[in-house]
Order: structure tokens, then C-alpha cells, then sequence
């Protein structure tokens, strides 16, 4: 009888034991991705430890994979399709930058450098140039190539070789947005398009004509240097030489603020002079060929518009009669 009676008071504690603690997957139980309850993502309420045992302390959010972007950013999708969910990918895209590198400074508030509400760990084209960032990246993705040097990795920047040509337009002209002459001719693929030349093809130059073409790039600090040759100077007697310039009319910003300065260079004959200085060539001969030095202001000016702006100045010579020499000055 005893033994009956301890079996029935076992029974009874058993019963009695109140084990709902330890219930976790019941559906009162269950959390919605976005609950800070769900730190890491199963879709089941966890029992997070508090600090100092403070019911009021939120932990930080669960960073599975060690990005930095916490996993409720990243969510349970895979959109690079390798079978691994975002917030256990560390590329999520599959486009080889690491996420933690493309979320930028504040991984809690990731970049979208393009506006399009996909953060560019999630997008193939962080840019949106029409370029994959897989491309844009180069070989270590790791360390993602900045061909202009400007800070910005080319996957991010509009326009990546700086050359004012935009790298959509580039994908269009098929010139590279890597290299500011594509073909390799001496003519940067801004001026080549803008001079009706194919910036492709190294074999169509840019006619050798007295007409010169100066591409400004308002954010560098290289000077931008070109030279201009008069054929054999005519003229009776000894004169001082040097230039005026003459904007072109039919435009309406005055060229010539571009012009820094325009010095004498060179004659040929060394001899068909007596002096010059940073203006003037003194006692030209007849007969001589004379070099000048046009240095163009670099950072004065920044076009606001979508498309480069092309002004056009004519560069003559005082006291001699010779053709003008235009200028064709290009403002991406």
C-alpha cells in the first residue's frame, strides 16, 4: 500500500512541474524578423542575456556573419543565389566587395550611393553606370580600384578616369571608362568626341590643323599646358612679337579667363630674335618660326551642366600678319 501511495505522489509532482520556460517553439513564441527579441533571425523568441540583470537593457543587434550590418538589415534572402541567406554571406550580392566594405562608415545606416533603396551591399551596380561593381572593383575587391585617385572606388563614381566623360556615356561611346585616351592617340576620348573622331581607333586622329583642343578638368591641380607654332613670321623689318586673343562671338562665356598666360617658347631659327621675355618675343627676323606656350587655368571653373561645354577663343600675333590659330577649350 505504501508503494502505491509514493507512486501517486510522484505522479502528482510530475504533473505539477511547470516547464513552459523551456517551450520555444510555440507559436506564441514566434517573432517577426524585425523584433530585437529575435537576435538572431530563427524566427523564434530568445531568452537574451541582460545586462546587470536590467529588464530594460536592449543588447545589440546580432551580427552573425561579422559585417558589421546587423542580421535584421541583411534579412534571410539570398540575392547572390549561392545558397547562403544575407546575414550569413559576407558579400551578399556576389559581386566579390566584401559587405562590411561596401555598408561604408555606418554599417547601421548602410550606403546607397545610388539612390535606388537597395543598399550597395545589395546591389551589383552600386553606381548604377550600367557597369557591374564585379568589373568596376579590379582584381582585389578587397581594396576596390580608384583609377582618378579622388577617393571615390570607381563601383561608386560616376565617372571613374575623371576625363568628364560620365562612365554610362562611356559604355555607350565604348571607350574606357578605366583610361582617359582609350585608342591611345594623344587625344583624350572627351576631345575625340567632341572633335568627331572615333576615340577607339587610334588610326582616326584628330586632323593636324592649326586648331588645338584643351580639356579642362576643374578638380586638378595639374597644369594644363599646350603650344602653339606660327609659320615664318613676314616682314620687312625687325618687329616685336606677341599675341592678343580674340574670344569667338557666337559663344556666350568669354574664353579667354581660361587662358592663365601665354609665353614665348621657341624660334626657329634660335637665331630669328634678339630677346623675349613672358610676354614678347624682341626684334623677330623675317622668316622665323615662332613657338608660344599657352598654359590654361585648371580649377576656376566647374560646369554645372550634364554635358561637357565646348568655347572657342582665336589666338593671333601682334604687329604681323598671320592666320589666327583657334582654341577649342572643352569644360566636362
Amino acid at each position: 500500500m505504501k508503494t502505491y501511495f509514493a507512486l501517486f505522489i510522484l505522479i502528482l509532482m510530475l504533473i505539477s512541474c511547470d516547464d513552459s520556460s523551456n517551450k520555444i517553439n510555440t507559436d506564441e513564441n514566434k517573432t517577426d524578423i524585425d523584433s530585437f527579441n529575435d537576435y538572431d533571425i530563427d524566427n523564434y523568441k530568445n531568452e537574451y542575456p541582460t545586462e546587470e540583470n536590467d529588464e530594460e537593457y536592449i543588447p545589440p543587434p546580432r551580427d552573425t556573419d561579422g559585417d558589421g550590418i546587423p542580421d535584421t538589415l541583411e534579412g534571410k534572402e539570398d540575392t547572390d543565389g549561392d545558397g547562403v541567406a544575407n546575414y550569413l554571406d559576407s558579400d551578399s550580392d556576389g559581386d566579390g566587395i566584401p559587405d562590411s566594405v561596401e555598408a561604408g562608415d555606418d554599417p547601421y545606416c548602410p550606403l546607397d550611393s545610388d539612390y535606388d533603396d537597395i543598399p550597395d551591399f545589395l546591389d551589383k551596380d552600386s553606381d548604377n553606370d550600367g557597369l557591374s561593381d564585379k568589373i568596376e572593383a579590379g582584381r582585389d575587391p578587397n581594396t576596390p580600384v580608384d583609377t582618378d585617385g579622388d577617393g571615390t572606388p570607381d563601383y561608386l563614381d560616376e565617372d571613374s578616369d575623371n576625363d568628364g566623360l560620365t562612365d554610362k556615356q562611356e559604355l555607350v561611346e565604348g571607350t574606357n571608362s578605366c583610361s582617359k585616351d582609350t585608342d591611345g592617340d594623344g587625344y583624350d576620348d572627351l576631345t575625340e568626341i567632341i572633335a568627331g573622331t572615333d576615340p577607339t581607333d587610334p588610326y582616326d586622329k584628330i586632323s593636324e590643323t592649326k586648331n588645338l583642343y584643351a580639356v579642362l578638368q576643374y578638380n586638378s591641380e595639374d597644369e594644363i599646358i599646350k603650344t602653339v607654332t606660327f609659320d615664318h613670321i613676314t616682314t620687312e623689318s625687325p618687329i616685336d612679337v606677341s599675341t592678343t586673343i580674340t574670344p569667338v562671338e557666337t559663344y556666350e562665356t568669354d574664353a579667354s579667363k581660361f587662358i592663365q598666360s601665354i609665353e614665348p617658347d621657341s624660334a626657329n631659327p634660335e637665331t630669328g630674335y634678339e630677346s623675349k621675355d613672358e610676354t614678347t618675343f624682341y626684334s623677330v627676323a623675317d622668316g622665323t618660326e615662332l613657338t608660344f606656350k599657352i598654359i590654361l587655368k585648371n580649377d576656376f571653373y566647374e560646369n554645372k551642366g550634364e554635358e561637357p561645354v565646348t568655347y572657342l577663343l582665336k589666338i593671333s600675333l601682334t604687329e604681323a600678319s598671320q592666320e589666327e590659330i583657334t582654341i577649342c577649350v572643352i569644360v566636362p
